[in-house]
């Protein structure tokens, strides 16, 4: 399956450089996989990944993902 994946610019600062071009592609991964793989795959710590959306609906690191989802991850937010 293809599914998207976009990481603000603030997190990839965080990638190691061995990865750094896999944020913002196409991947092509197998049915049933989770988020939270997604996150292992780009070596990205919970800390950092705090705000998660497919499709542009707030999602945990178990939620499966679906042909043609896209995922944005997002670093803690923080307010005043």
């Amino acid at each position: 399956m293809i599914i998207k994946v976009r990481v603000s610019k603030y997190l990839r600062q965080y990638f190691p450089s061995s990865i750094s071009n896999l944020a913002n592609e196409e991947w092509d991964l197998p049915e049933g996989t989770t988020v939270g793989e997604v996150l292992k795959m780009l070596r990205l710590s919970n800390l950092y990944a705090n705000a998660i959306l497919v499709n542009g609906h707030l999602a945990k690191r178990v939620t499966i993902l679906k042909e043609g989802d896209e995922i944005y991850l997002f670093p803690p937010l923080g307010g005043g």
